[in-house]
């Protein structure tokens, strides 16, 4: 019963939830993956076929292939355990863990962002804990970048298998640019002039959907970051003790807001969608997209070749947050506490993450890893290499808003970046959420 409590009370929460290491040498590393993956052992199943279940967030039909294979190869690896492979899109997905979780029916493996998202997993007994498994195979957690396999923890042990890493940054229009004369910008001063540039000359500078206010709270993740200080950041996105009373918190809101009351926006940013601004961005009708990495390869290379580029947030000169930070996460898979199958399940995780598995990965669906080396000239665009290696210059990687704090306080968040684009006062916005981040603080 106690669990069932524990369990509905996750569920509430989840509801409103929106979305460097060892200087091994990508060979190297692929040498070490290989050693250990000739030395498992296939975990003792007395002969009886095992069924695991996998959960992902990517049900597109342009990725099925890869799934298919990766349940083909690993079935054909270990044939003693059958994995039951389903996708389910990016928003949905909420929906479907909540009444699989509510239903005690928890998938063996399920999808995860990281951030709070992931840590209430964990606080309430839901997660397995996966330390002893990292810790006896070594080869497995040096495959890692550091960064990223600690985002896949809590209070010092690992929970999270990340699996893809991907950060925001903006892409821009090569012919427009050019057009408009104007450069990749510095600072963010300069990206405001370019802005203003881009508009003078008749086309819009920044394409933006916030249908789903998530888009809006990919922004802010980025401006908390450049204009809080990174310990306050820390003290108030733990939902024990946010408080959001750094004036950089209203300086973050007003930078969204001013993008979009100086034109720099395309109209209705609030009825579009992410996936129909996309497709204006491809079609020529603005300069400037803020987007994810991920989304490089299988999208923009396809949908306008050699007419795009990207660059990330300038540094905002003044603001008192890290200036060196790039907003985005690491996707990663969470194994039920209550699985059957342990070791099958952990060894489905190794496939998955193995040098060879990512690297078709990366090759076939554009996505970037967080394998060391998985990330080549062989695997991925330039572009793509070219951001990993930024990504691993820089001090951080700011979780996602909208995971990586209470679902509480998101759901205020996001319901106010909405009415910011219609006009509210950020003072206000900071206000309501405030009020929640204390009831959130006390109630904890």
């Amino acid at each position: 019963m106690k669990k069932c409590k524990i369990i509905l009370i996750l569920l509430a929460i989840l509801a409103f939830t929106g979305c460097s290491g060892s200087p091994d040498t990508g060979e190297e590393n692929k040498e070490k993956q290989e050693e250990s993956k000739v030395t498992e052992q296939q975990p003792e199943t007395d002969g009886e076929k095992v069924e695991i279940t996998f959960l992902h967030k990517w049900p597109e039909e342009s990725r099925a292939e890869f799934w298919k294979s990766v349940e083909e190869g690993f079935e054909d690896s270990y044939p003693n355990i059958d994995v039951k492979i389903e996708g389910v899109a990016d928003d949905p997905i909420k929906e479907k863990l909540n009444v699989m979780l509510g239903g005690g029916d928890c998938p063996d493996i399920f999808f995860s962002w990281g951030g709070e998202y992931k840590n209430k997993f964990i606080r309430e007994g839901i997660a397995l804990d996966l330390t002893t498994y990292y810790e006896a195979d070594e080869g497995w957690r040096n495959s890692y970048i550091e960064a990223l396999l600690k985002s896949g923890q809590f209070e010092g042990k690992q929970y999270g298998t990340p699996f893809l890493v991907t950060a925001k940054v903006f892409v821009y229009n090569k012919e427009i640019f050019e057009k408009c004369n104007v450069n990749v910008p510095a600072t963010y001063e300069e990206f405001l002039s370019i802005c203003q540039e881009i508009k003078d000359q008749g086309e819009t500078p920044i394409i933006f959907g916030n249908q789903a206010p998530w888009a809006a709270a990919h922004y802010i993740t980025t401006f908390n970051q450049k204009c809080v200080p990174a310990d306050v950041l820390q003290k108030d996105y733990d939902p024990s003790s946010g408080e959001f009373m750094d004036a950089g918190y209203v300086e973050a809101l007003e930078m969204l807001q001013a993008l979009n009351e100086n034109g720099y926006f395309n109209e209705g940013v609030n009825s579009t969608s992410s996936s129909a601004a996309r497709e204006m961005f491809w079609a020529g009708q603005g300069a400037i997209i803020y987007d994810e990495i991920a989304n490089f390869q299988g999208m923009y290379e396809e949908k306008m070749p050699g007419n795009w580029g990207w660059f990330a947030c300038p540094a905002v000169e003044g603001a008192k947050g890290n200036q060196s930070t790039i907003t985005g996460g690491a996707d990663m898979f969470l194994v039920s506490a209550d699985t059957e199958h342990p070791e099958e399940a952990v060894q489905f995780l190794k496939y998955l993450t193995s040098m060879e598995v990512q690297e078709k990965m990366c090759k076939e669906l554009g996505f970037q890893s967080c394998i060391k080396g998985a990330v080549n000239e062989e695997t991925s665009i330039p572009e793509c290499v070219d951001a990993m290696e930024f990504i691993e210059t820089q001090d951080g990687i700011a979780d996602w808003l909208d995971t990586a704090m209470s679902a509480n306080v998101v759901d205020i968040y996001l319901a106010n970046l909405q009415e910011l684009l219609n006009g509210k006062a950020a003072a206000e916005v900071m206000t309501d959420v405030q009020a929640e981040a204390a009831r959130v603080a006390k109630d904890y």
